[in-house]
């Protein structure tokens, strides 16, 4: 019973995934049409509750709001840095725009809306203005308003802002506050999992509670016990992870009270069903994933693992194997020191979460401030961490195939299954081959609906936002051209890096810049950094031709040499303009040349006494990319007629500059040329083959 209920529940998740990955990608476009017409909308007035307050410091505050309507909206309020807790569950209204969250830019890479979507929300919103109406009289929202309020207090208690915002994490969940060195510290050693409430965590305050009050499976206990750990997952913002791990645990002691049979198979399988019924798009949640993959993985792998090893061992064993492969799909990553840094960071982090929980509990019922303990203890297990690093990095790590992953996962589960030893021990070859080729055909089935449009494109403009990024597809070199930037925010390491990872690139061949500026080389220095560019060829000038293979070439058309003034290539005038030969197709990138460049440009090649620079039709290109983002000082009516091209890219984020310029926009249409934009498409991919053009957006 427990393997048919478990594979039925595999398989309703399975085609709950193929179904709601279909009917998002209906809604993309469709979607990208709403957006942008509610952003032309008056503002409007909403009522609602909140229902989560999430402080950002002074700046702002992000409330979950549940409208009279029933839907959630995520709401950032400017005007509520240091909102409190005290203000759960007050019924408010607000004015703002409701609109709905982006997708995925680039191609592989974080769906914003699928992640909301997968917390219930449906909507974002600045508040413009926000009023507290009244405070929720219901019995549960002044409960959890105590609790929370309570956490709140507790929290204030610790001196240090870093110990506090790690506490947080430990103890609740909430790493938002965290350094983010110190976050990419734990991330390294594969460890970063203690920082966020999971069945670890749940199990650990579980032991502590059946310490206190003892194994006996009376009705006090079973009532004390549920209301403690629904407590914690009221305080730890019910999180897939949490959910599942309550769930189970609540499962057991019912099981224990009744005294029935408890199978933790079974009881995941329940608890999936239930919140997959609940939210549908909860599967694409990572936390939901990685919660039943650890929990799976201790199913499976813990009983072939020699019983000579503690338990607290195998478990650690049993879930970093398990998710090695997940967390090389979905996070590119892969850390070496993982299962060396896991044991006595984890042993230190129970310690620690024993420590702080008994005191939370004292602090609620006394008030007494106990911290000083804790401060010392998180700071140990801080420094534990860091030496548990070795000095190493993680290892970049591109995204298997999926149908890799899956075949992984499924024919391992199969082989330390109860039913292939039952296969096994009675010698049924056909069956076992049967199901191995079932696995296969999965699989791959799942393989080919799960297609990636840009797979057979050989030109991507990667959304970077405010920002050029061009990546060129060759075989088996791959070609950046910028690669974006901004100040307070790396977009190297943060959006190329993923984009290129996601789609099987760990190293570039070839970094170009036309020019030095923020946002077009920002983004290379950060790839290098990040051990993705060896070099980054900057001050390129006209003559100089790179050969990327036999018939892929680019080619410096613009500057004829750099002014003594302006070596570093400040001016936009003096930016490096590259023409990309892709098996006869040509791309012009302008980078940020403006009308003065352009016009002087205009002017070299037109000139016939100009040798070897094949004139005025040296520039004629099939695809253009737009110079400076749109701007109203480029593309000239002169420069777009000499290109003549059938395709137009301007590569622009949200910007204050008026990036693209109407006119400019205009200018296009006049022409009757086809333009794509990243702030409305996404990342935009060209196909090139025999002379046809196709392309494709993220949207």
């Amino acid at each position: 019973m427990r393997r048919k209920l478990f594979f039925c529940t595999f398989l309703i998740i399975l085609l709950m995934a193929l179904f709601l990955g279909y009917y998002e990608e209906t809604l993309s476009q469709r979607e990208t049409i709403i957006n942008k017409t509610t952003e032309l909308n008056n503002i409007t007035e909403h009522y609602g509750q909140i229902v989560s307050i999430q402080d950002e410091g002074n700046e702002y505050s992000n409330l979950v709001i549940r409208l009279d309507n029933g839907q959630k909206v995520l709401l950032k309020y400017y005007e509520g840095g240091g909102l409190s807790q005290k203000l759960y569950g007050y019924k408010i209204v607000f004015e703002g725009k409701l609109k709905l969250p982006d997708k995925a830019k680039n191609p592989g890479c974080f769906d914003y809306s699928l992640y909301l979507k997968s917390l219930g929300i449906e909507y974002i919103c600045t508040a413009q203005n926000l009023e507290m109406l009244v405070e929720s009289t219901d019995i549960y929202d002044r409960y959890c308003r105590l609790l929370l309020v309570k956490k709140e207090a507790f929290l204030a208690t610790i001196e240090d802002e870093g110990t506090r915002n790690f506490v947080d994490g430990i103890l609740f969940g909430n790493t938002g506050n965290l350094e983010e060195d110190l976050y990419e510290e734990f991330k390294t050693n594969g460890t970063a999992h203690i920082l966020a409430v999971s069945g670890l965590h749940i199990g650990i305050i579980y032991k502590i509670i059946q310490r206190i009050l003892g194994k006996k499976a009376t009705l006090i206990n079973f009532v004390i016990t549920v209301m403690l750990l629904w407590s914690l997952g009221i305080l730890a913002g019910w999180t897939p992870s949490v959910t599942r791990a309550i769930g189970m645990i609540l499962m057991k002691i019912y099981a224990l009270y009744k005294d029935k049979r408890y199978d933790s198979l079974t009881a995941l399988s329940v608890i999936a069903l239930v919140l997959a019924a609940r939210n549908p798009y909860v599967i694409f949640n990572v936390s939901f994933q990685m919660s039943f993959l650890a929990a799976l993985s201790i199913v499976f792998i813990m009983p072939h693992i020699p019983k000579k090893i503690p338990d607290f061992l195998a478990i650690i064993i049993a879930v970093n194997v398990g998710l090695i492969p997940y967390q090389i799909y979905q996070f590119n990553t892969f850390s070496v020191t993982s299962f060396v840094a896991n044991v006595p960071v984890v042993y230190l982090s129970e310690i620690l979460l024993i420590i702080t929980f008994i005191q939370f509990i004292v602090f609620i019922i006394t008030g007494l401030n106990i911290t000083l303990l804790t401060e010392a203890m998180a700071e140990f297990v801080i420094k534990c961490n860091s030496l548990m690093t070795f000095g190493m990095d993680q290892l970049n790590a591109t995204s298997p195939p999926i149908w890799l992953i899956l075949l992984i996962y499924l024919a391992g589960g199969f082989v330390l299954s109860e039913t292939f030893y039952l296969i096994w021990a009675r010698n049924r070859k056909k069956i076992m081959a049967l199901i191995f080729a079932l696995i296969c055909l999965a699989s791959f089935f799942i393989n080919a609906v799960n297609t990636n449009k840009f797979a057979d494109t050989q030109i991507v403009f990667v959304d970077v936002g405010q920002g050029d990024c061009i990546h060129i597809k060759a075989g088996e070199q791959d070609v950046l051209i910028d690669g974006g930037g901004r100040t307070g925010y790396e977009v190297g390491k943060k959006i190329v890096k993923p984009y290129l990872l996601k789609n099987g690139v760990n190293h570039i061949d070839l970094a170009i810049a036309t020019h030095g500026h923020t946002d077009h080389y920002e983004g290379l220095k950060e790839l290098r950094e990040e051990g993705l560019i060896d070099s980054v060829k900057t001050g390129l000038v006209a003559g100089k031709t790179y050969r990327i293979k036999e018939d892929v070439t680019i080619e410096t058309l613009w500057p004829i040499s750099l002014p003594e003034d302006d070596m570093n290539q400040e001016k936009n005038e003096n930016c490096s303009v590259f023409m990309i030969n892709y098996e006869g197709t040509k791309i012009l990138v302008t980078g940020d040349l403006d009308e003065v460049g352009e016009a002087k440009m205009l002017d070299y090649y037109a000139d016939v006494s100009a040798e070897g620079t094949g004139g005025i039709e040296a520039l004629k290109a099939d695809i253009l990319k737009i110079g400076h983002h749109g701007s109203q000082y480029s593309t000239s009516l002169e420069f777009l007629e000499a290109v003549n091209p059938k395709y137009c890219v301007i590569q622009v984020g949200q910007n204050n500059y008026g990036h693209p310029h109407p006119k400019t926009i205009e200018k296009c249409v006049e022409k009757c040329i086809i333009l794509l934009r990243n702030d409305i498409h996404g990342a935009i991919g060209f196909s090139v083959k025999d002379g046809t053009i196709n392309y494709c957006t993220m949207s």
